[in-house]
C-alpha cells in the first residue's frame, strides 16, 4: 500500500467496502508477493487471521539466463542472435515506448515477424497487435509492462528483457510468462550496468520532492475554474522548478490521498486547444480546413478550451484519430496549441490551505525511495549473481531452497565472462 509502483488510492477504500457488505469471505490473490507485502495486504484488508495460501514459486521448466550487452549495437545484436537460436513465439519486454518502437522496427527490418504493443497505442492497434501474436501470425511481440494481464499464451518459448526491470517482482511475472505449458523455455535479461540510471530515473519520479508537491498544489490552487482539466505537461510548465512528468503524476496521487484534491469521474478524454493564429493560411487538407473553420467558431477558443476530442470527432463526422492527427498537424505549423487528452481525470480542490506541506505525509516518499532503491538493487544482483538464478530469484520469495537447478547459466557453467563484480556504486568493476 505505500511502496507500489502503480499504487491507486482506491485499495485503501477495499476495507471500508468490505465492512458495508457485512464482512463476506474475502480471498486476495496476488500473482507475487514477498512475506512483507502479504502482511500488508492482510493490515490493509482487515482480514485479521486469514489462511495464507501461497504457491510454489518455482517454475522448473524456465532456463535463466543473464547476457552483457554494453550499448544499444550490441543488444539488439543479442537480440537477433537469441530469436535465431531459439525458435518459437517471444516475448521481448523494454522499459520504455521509444524502445519498443526501436526494437519492433529493427526486427521488422531484419525479417523477424514483430509488433510493438505500449499504452501510448490507439487501443485498436494494441488490440491488432495482440491478437497477431496471440494467433501466431506475428511471432515477436515487443512490449512495454502494459502487456501482460490476461495473457495466457501457452507456447511462449522465449522472454527477453531487453531493459532491466525495476524489480524482481516485475522480472518474475513478465518472465513467467515464458513456457506455461511445461516445456523448456528461456528468460533471457539483455544486461549493461547502465540500465540501472533508467529505473533509478523511474524512481525519482515515483518519488517526488516536496517542493514539487507544494508547487502542484499551487498551480491547481491558483485556477479559477472549479473543475481543472490539465494535463500533467501542462501543471509542469507552471512549476517554478520543473519536475520529471511522473513525478506529478505522483503528487497528484499524494494530494489526493491527503484529502487537498479530489479527482472527477469525468474528464479523462479531455484535450486542450487554443487558436494563436486567426489569419493563417488555410491548410491543404481538407480534414485540416475542417478542424480550424470548427474551431474559429467556438467562443473562448482564442483564450484555450477543454475539449472531448470524441464530441469533436461527431461534430465534424470524422474519427477520433483523424482528428487528433489534424490537431498535431496545425500544433506543428504555429496555429494552434494543442495537449492531447490529459493523463489525469478532471480535479478540484477539495480543501484550499496555505501551507499544503504542513496538511501531508511527505517524509514517507524518502522512505519509499529507498525502499525501490533497495528492490532495484536486489535486481542488479541477479544480473551478477553467479549462484543458481533460480535460487536467487526463490531465496527473495521467501521459498528457502538448498538445490541447485542445474539449468541456469549459472549452474550449468555458461554465465556470460563479460559481466564483472559490480563495485560499491554499482557499476562493473570492467
Amino acid at each position: 500500500s505505500q511502496w507500489g509502483h502503480d499504487f491507486r488510492p482506491d485499495y485503501l477504500k477495499l476495507r471500508a467496502a468490505i465492512a458495508a457488505a457485512g464482512h463476506p469471505t474475502v480471498l486476495a490473490a496476488t500473482a507475487t508477493a514477498t512475506p512483507e507485502v502479504r502482511e500488508d495486504i492482510v493490515a490493509q484488508l482487515g482480514l485479521g487471521e486469514p489462511r495464507v495460501v501461497v504457491s510454489g514459486f518455482d517454475r522448473p521448466n524456465l532456463r535463466y539466463v543473464v547476457r552483457y550487452a554494453p550499448a544499444e549495437d550490441a543488444k539488439l545484436t543479442k537480440l537477433e542472435e537469441i530469436l535465431a537460436k531459439v525458435p518459437g513465439s517471444a516475448i521481448v519486454y523494454a522499459a520504455t515506448r521509444r524502445n519498443v518502437e526501436t526494437i519492433a522496427g529493427h526486427l521488422r527490418l531484419v525479417g523477424i515477424d514483430a509488433v510493438a504493443y505500449h499504452a501510448g497505442l490507439e487501443d485498436g492497434r494494441r488490440a491488432w497487435a495482440q491478437n497477431a501474436f496471440m494467433a501466431g501470425t506475428a511471432r515477436v511481440v515487443v512490449a512495454t509492462n502494459a502487456f501482460g494481464m490476461g495473457i495466457d499464451k501457452p507456447d511462449v518459448r522465449l522472454v527477453v528483457h531487453y531493459d532491466l526491470p525495476g524489480t524482481l517482482e516485475a522480472y518474475y511475472q513478465e518472465a513467467g510468462r515464458a513456457g506455461r505449458d511445461g516445456h523448456t523455455a528461456f528468460c533471457v535479461l539483455l544486461f549493461s550496468p547502465a540500465d540501472r540510471y533508467l529505473q533509478e530515473f523511474f524512481i525519482e519520479g515515483a518519488c517526488p520532492s516536496p517542493q514539487t508537491i507544494a508547487g502542484v498544489y499551487r498551480v491547481l490552487a491558483a485556477r479559477e475554474e472549479p473543475e481543472i482539466f490539465l494535463s500533467h505537461d501542462a501543471i509542469n510548465s507552471q512549476l517554478p522548478h520543473k519536475a520529471h512528468d511522473m513525478a506529478v503524476g505522483t503528487a497528484l496521487r499524494v494530494l489526493e490521498r491527503g484529502g487537498l484534491v479530489e479527482r472527477l469521474a469525468k474528464g479523462a478524454a479531455l484535450a486542450q486547444v487554443r487558436l494563436q493564429v486567426l489569419d493563417a493560411p488555410v491548410p491543404r487538407s481538407p480534414l485540416q480546413q475542417k478542424a480550424l473553420a470548427h474551431l474559429k467558431r467556438m467562443p473562448g477558443v482564442t483564450g484555450g478550451l477543454a475539449l472531448d476530442l470524441a464530441n469533436l470527432a461527431a461534430d465534424l463526422e470524422e474519427s477520433r484519430e483523424g482528428v487528433h492527427a489534424a490537431l498535431v498537424a496545425l500544433r506543428q505549423k504555429g496555429i494552434v496549441a494543442y495537449a492531447p487528452p490529459a493523463r489525469t481525470q478532471g480535479l478540484r480542490i477539495a480543501r484550499r490551505v496555505s501551507d499544503p506541506l504542513a496538511e501531508l505525509d511527505v517524509g514517507y516518499l524518502e522512505r519509499k525511495e529507498a525502499h525501490e532503491m533497495g528492490k532495484l538493487e536486489q535486481m542488479v544482483g541477479f544480473a551478477y549473481a553467479r549462484r543458481c538464478r533460480r535460487n536467487y530469484v526463490l531465496d527473495y520469495f521467501g521459498e528457502r531452497t538448498r538445490t541447485a537447478c542445474g539449468r541456469c547459466d549459472a549452474c550449468n557453467g555458461q554465465a556470460d565472462p563479460a559481466i564483472g563484480a559490480p563495485d560499491r556504486s554499482g557499476r562493473s568493476r570492467r
